[in-house]
């Protein structure tokens, strides 16, 4: 990618319409680094780029050396250097997204006897008295780690006279509250895209006004560049320089850096620099023909079976299911929806199913790229795979279709990733092979109960091996004479009513009813509807008790509404959307694992203490009792920090999956190691600061957007106030299981104490 190609930067304003003055202004990284990159231009490049006319004292110095005879200048490069300086920072700066200081300095030259270069050749000699025997030359400016000076995840608000700071919403409060009364009704936001002779203005006027912003892109009078000599209030009052000096040193780790002039620099940096981006290339023999003989697939397929039998006992009257029959093969279904990731779900119901897992869910779909960790953490969020998915996927009915068929075998450890990561395993090997299963075929590893076993399920998913007197007991609970109106009925369950039973199961009290008899269609929409309405989660304290506490912690912002003591939205970095990501991962069944006392007016938590109180020996092995219990994310998606204790499943072995599962080896393609951070290291990029909405959504932190939603609210700021809280794992939990069941997670999760102490104190 060529850095010429990309002509502009965008910039978002805020302006005073009637003053037409810009209050301040929101940029990312690359706007801020062109700024920053102010500070490293040579006096005499200013000059050439304002007109020798443009300073007084210094133009007048410029225009001696550019007439001083030959004999006056101790070599013949003198004049060139003067005239046309090299600064010590345009190997950082030629890399900027918008080249707006355009520079020759491109060749180097190479020291023969130590491994140095300098920047000019002199007479073709090193300071060091040798001689210069190599010229080494740059390519046309492209993105490089050096390239830039702020992380490229970092937002900045700059004043209209240049302070530049971290987006904040409460600084940008306290510059609105200097406006007069009314003013704020007048503000309007722009976006504009800033050209390379917007940016030379910009410097023009960072020189002679105290509005730089203002002067440079609302089209004021054009400036007079001789003027830039005219200081406004005399001599020795320009003070704009200290500002962005001072913005840009403010950070709590500083580097100092002794920079002289013809010092040579390191040869080893620069060299790397001009050669072409260099790939690894793996050569590796024929597969011998004994590593195939076992890679002969099964003829039977899965898909060919549609339905499962399931048998219902039905009240007549009520069109009620009072209890059903089903084989192992149904109950491994509905078993089986405690192993589906949480992303996985709201994908199956449709983005408006959750309310605010719905918009997280939303708002990772709509990240810009430069967020997120590598190239395959979006698809990891919006397509989690389960850490039982090897055991569901050959399932009677494979109700939950999943790409999850290959995996990437290491050859040092002997185990296999579920994800490609950059190529490279997390023992740091290289994965070698890729393994690809076949169609779903059934295999002993299949399901999870033994196939001699039947069960009967209760119409709110309690399920137990068949007994008659348990089924004599749910008799007994119907009224005189209802025996009579009893109807046995044998239906086929295809997937669409499986996805029905999964709906319902979250919702109502009578899943079996709703999803097999043909009632009023549900209204997924209502998923997200609490049975006692929002704001009613009873997040009990039996939550701290029944996790393992880890040591983890995270702190936001919280901005709040103080008129109605609600979160407007929170402020926080990359760690806290990173655990907000990582919900989309979780499966459904660490939400019953944790023991919540939560408000779902669905039963689905039944079906988890089924399987808790079910005997082992009704299970195909121990093992497969505990992967539904002990619900584990995928192998691979553990993060390094983590603030709730959810471990990752063990990764399978290669023999497991060419023995059980047939699968087919073959050598991986040549990956790019490109750098890419692992999923361990986080999804989102770091530092990056972010604004989360009370219902989950996630847009980068703009305190432009901030303010605008205040002023559509009609709240006063004097209302607005933030609060700093630290989350730990007892918050963290809650707050997954109100961004499944609530409306506003952030206000339920972190004020809920505070409200219902006011709601107490009211009676």
């Amino acid at each position: 990618m060529d850095v010429a190609e990309i002509q502009t930067l965008s910039l978002k304003l805020l302006v005073h319409k009637v003053k037409n003055e810009v209050v301040f202004a929101e940029a990312n990284h690359d706007f801020v680094d062109v700024l920053f990159s102010f500070m490293t231009i040579p006096v005499g490049a200013v000059i050439k780029l304002f007109g020798d006319q443009s300073f007084s004292c210094m133009s007048n110095l410029c225009s001696s050396v550019e007439n001083f005879d030959e004999n006056l200048l101790s070599r013949k490069t003198c004049r060139e250097v003067l005239l046309h300086p090299r600064s010590a920072a345009e190997i950082y700066c030629r890399n900027l997204k918008l080249n707006w200081y355009e520079t020759d300095g491109n060749e180097y030259y190479e020291c023969a006897s130590y491994d140095l270069v300098s920047y000019y050749p002199q007479n073709g000699l090193c300071l060091c008295g040798s001689r210069l025997i190599y010229e080494l030359k740059l390519p046309s400016p492209s993105p490089t780690l050096l390239g830039g000076f702020t992380k490229s995840t970092t937002r900045f608000m700059i004043t209209s006279d240049l302070n530049v700071r971290p987006i904040s919403t409460m600084k940008s409060l306290t510059l609105l509250k200097l406006l007069g009364p009314g003013e704020k009704n007048v503000l309007e936001e722009r976006t504009i895209e800033v050209e390379k002779d917007k940016i030379l203005e910009l410097l023009k006027f960072s020189l002679v006004s105290k509005s730089p912003l203002t002067e440079a892109f609302l089209e004021l009078i054009p400036l007079n560049y001789s003027s830039v000599s005219k200081l406004k209030n005399g001599p020795g009052n320009v003070d704009y320089s200290q500002n962005m000096a001072s913005s840009s040193t403010k950070t709590e780790e500083t580097i100092s850096l002794k920079l002289i002039i013809n010092t040579p620099e390191s040869e080893s940096s620069l060299f790397r620099v001009s050669k072409s981006p260099f790939s690894l290339q793996f050569n590796y023999p024929n597969p011998h023909h004994r590593d195939l003989s076992s890679l002969n697939l099964q003829t039977m397929d899965v898909a060919e079976i549609q339905t499962l039998s399931l048998k219902l006992l039905v009240h007549k009257v009520k069109n009620e299911v009072v209890f059903a029959e089903a084989n192992h093969d149904f109950v491994d279904v509905l078993f089986s929806f405690m192993t589906i990731p949480v992303g996985a779900v709201i994908k199956l119901f449709g983005d408006q199913s959750f309310s605010c897992m719905s918009n997280l869910c939303s708002s990772v779909e709509n990240f810009d790229e430069n967020l997120l960790s590598s190239k395959t953490c979006r698809e990891v969020l919006l397509h989690p795979r389960s850490a039982a998915e090897i055991y569901c996927r050959n399932l009677k009915l494979n109700w939950y279709e999943t790409d999850g068929n290959e995996y990437y075998e290491c050859t040092s450890c002997g185990l296999v990733s579920y994800y490609p990561q950059n190529g490279l395993c997390l023992c740091g090997s290289r994965l070698n092979y890729e393994l690809k299963l076949p169609s779903p075929s059934p295999t002993l590893l299949g399901g999870f109960t033994k196939s001699t076993t039947r069960f009967m399920i209760t119409s709110d998913l309690n399920v137990r091996p068949i007994s008659t007197m348990k089924s004599l007991t749910l008799l007994k609970l119907l009224g005189p004479g209802e025996k009579n109106v009893l109807e046995e009925r044998t239906i086929e369950v295809g997937k669409d009513k499986i996805l029905d039973l999964l709906k319902f199961s979250l919702v109502s009290k009578s899943p079996l009813t709703e999803a097999f008899l043909e009632l009023i269609p549900l209204n997924y929409s209502s998923v997200s509807k609490l049975k006692n309405g929002p704001g009613n989660v009873d997040y009990s304290q039996n939550m701290a008790s029944s996790s393992t506490k880890t040591e983890e912690t995270i702190s936001l912002k919280l901005i709040i509404n103080s008129v109605n003591n609600k979160v407007l939205y929170a402020e926080a970095a990359n760690d806290f959307v990173n655990l907000l990501c990582s919900f989309l991962t979780f499966p459904i069944g660490f939400l019953f694992q944790k023991n919540l006392n939560l408000p779902f007016s669905g039963c689905m938590d039944n079906v988890y203490k089924s399987i808790n109180t079910i005997e082992a020996e009704l299970f195909k092995s121990v093992m497969m009792k505990d992967t539904l219990l002990e619900s584990k994310l995928a192998p691979g998606l553990a993060q390094l920090k983590k603030v709730i204790s959810i471990e990752d499943a063990t990764n399978p072995t290669c023999r497991d999956l060419i023995s059980h599962y047939k699968a087919e080896r073959r050598y991986a393609k040549s990956w790019s190691c490109s750098g890419e951070t692992v999923i361990a290291n986080g999804f989102i990029k770091g530092p990056s600061s972010f604004m989360i909405m009370d219902n989950l959504a996630v847009m980068p932190l703009s305190s432009i957007s901030g303010l605008r939603l205040i002023e559509t609210m009609q709240i006063p700021f004097d209302k607005i106030v933030e609060k700093e809280v630290v989350m730990g794992e007892n918050e963290a939990i809650r707050l997954f299981a109100a961004s499944l069941v609530a409306e506003n997670a952030l206000t339920d999760v972190f004020l809920r104490d505070e409200i219902k102490q006011e709601e107490q104190g009211d009676e």
